[in-house]
């Protein structure tokens, strides 16, 4: 990304040979403000910030129909957006700051059109909520990490109890670990850790970013797979959201990145509040039936 963000000059860029691009949003869901216009909100609420969207230039559906070329090439591509909008001075000056990343997969998972892509926001003031702020509670420091002890000892002893995900890892290599969610918010839900405690994506190195392309067709496979078999036993589609819960690096914040791959689970009343979910089988359950549906199809 070589534009500066807050630009509000419109370019015109040749695509055509190209695999993935980021762009500003046309229709963003926050204000992008410029620098002469920031006086106007510096002491309101309203969320001020960039929206970006990044996408293929070719058509595909789900993210297991792309290439591992094609995914290392967008997840390069992101990597370098997101660390170029970071270091942007007007972001910089911010005190607080909320990154979102999202992929919206199909209708029923909130797409606005089939083509895959992602979005992110970055926006200032801090407002992200509970869940996330339940995130950055678990990741205090390598050595409470608990995402990092998952690495270390396939097990965490959280108030007083061990929990092991060692029956619920689904796909893994030397960076990157793949497993069923310990507190799943669907049925499947899957969760992508990086063996390295880092903050966020842009900071991930060249190894971790070509070890996670084929890992994401992998376990969308196995999960596409998964829902075709058993999906309706579950009340899951094949559409999915895909989210990066990363927070930029602070001297208090020792927050340890990760990927969540969420299907969409067609229930109603008390399963779906904010933060309660209850699961149909435990993710153990699931994890074997996946690696099981995997095994027959090899």
């Amino acid at each position: 990304m070589n534009k500066d963000p807050f630009s509000t000059t419109p370019t015109n860029e040749n695509l055509h040979s190209t695999t993935a691009f980021s762009t500003i949003n046309l229709y963003p869901p926050i204000s992008r403000v410029v620098e002469k216009e920031a006086s106007e909100y510096q002491n309101s609420r309203h969320p001020l910030g960039l929206s970006l969207v990044h996408i293929f230039t070719q058509h595909h559906s789900l993210p297991e129909e792309v290439s591992v070329e094609e995914w290392d090439i967008f997840l390069q591509n992101y990597h370098l957006t997101m660390k170029s909008c970071m270091s942007h001075p007007t972001i910089r000056r911010w005190e607080n700051i909320t990154i979102h990343t999202f992929f919206n997969i199909g209708l029923c998972a909130g797409a606005s059109i089939p083509h895959l892509h992602g979005q992110s926001l970055i926006f200032n003031p801090s407002g992200s909520g509970s869940k996330n702020a339940s995130y950055t509670l678990a990741s205090q420091g390598h050595n409470n990490c608990l995402k990092c002890q998952y690495w270390e000892k396939g097990e965490i002893n959280f108030f007083s109890e061990s929990i092991s995900i060692k029956n619920r890892i689904i796909a893994s290599n030397k960076y990157w670990m793949a497993f069923l969610a310990y507190a799943p918010e669907k049925d499947s839900h899957i969760r992508l850790l990086p063996r390295r405690h880092v903050s966020a994506f842009w900071l991930l190195d060249k190894k971790e970013l070509s070890t996670l392309a084929p890992l994401i067709i992998e376990v969308n496979k196995m999960l596409s797979n998964f829902i075709k078999r058993e999906g309706k036993n579950y009340h899951l589609v094949k559409d999915r959201n895909i989210i990066v819960r990363q927070t930029p690096p602070t001297d208090d914040n020792h927050f340890h990145m990760f990927i969540d791959i969420l299907p969409v689970q067609q229930l109603g009343g008390a399963e779906i509040l904010d933060n309660q979910k209850f699961s149909s089988e435990l993710p153990e359950t699931i994890a074997s039936k996946m690696l099981s549906l995997t095994l027959k199809d090899c």
